[in-house]
C-alpha cells in the first residue's frame, strides 16, 4: 500500500482502512520521501499504527536524494530512519544494480538485500497470516 504520496491519506483513514483491510496488505511504503513533509510524532504514529496491523513499513526511494549528499548525509538519514521505526529502505535497481542470476532467485536476493543492508524484519511481521499471500 502506497501513502501518503499518489492519494493524500489522513491517519484516521489509514487507521480504518486497516481495521478493515490488513489482513491483504503486506506494507506500507511512503513514498517520494513524503515523510519528510509530515512531523516525526506523525511519522511514528503511523509506522506504530503499520505494525500493530503487521505491515512492515518502507521508506520507498528516498534514499537517491541522500546518497547526492555525500556518505554524513547518508549515514544520518539511516540513523534517523531507524530511530523512527521503518522496517525497509529501497534503493532503486537503476541506482544500484543488483545481479540476480535466475529470476528464480529474486526472492532470496530481495530477502538477503533487506536483511543485510535494510535491517532485519522481525520475524512475526514477516511470516505472513494469510496462506494465499506471499511476501
Amino acid at each position: 500500500m502506497r501513502g501518503p504520496y499518489c492519494t493524500s491519506v489522513r491517519y484516521g483513514y489509514l487507521r480504518d482502512l486497516l481495521d478493515d483491510w490488513c489482513d491483504y496488505v503486506d506494507a506500507h511504503k511512503f513514498a517520494g520521501g513524503s515523510m519528510r513533509l509530515l512531523a516525526r510524532s506523525r511519522v511514528r504514529q503511523i509506522i506504530r499504527t503499520c505494525h500493530e496491523h503487521d505491515l512492515y513499513v518502507s521508506t520507498g526511494g528516498f534514499v537517491e536524494r541522500v546518497i547526492v549528499q555525500g556518505k554524513i548525509a547518508v549515514d544520518r538519514y539511516l540513523d534517523e530512519r531507524q530511530k523512527l521505526g521503518f522496517d525497509v529502505f529501497e534503493v532503486s535497481s537503476g541506482l544500484a544494480p543488483i545481479p540476480v542470476k535466475e529470476s528464480g532467485d529474486s526472492q532470496k536476493s530481495r530477502t538477503r538485500w533487506d536483511e543485510a543492508e535494510a535491517g532485519s524484519i522481525n520475524d512475526d511481521r514477516r511470516r505472513c497470516r494469510h496462506p494465499h499471500r506471499r511476501l
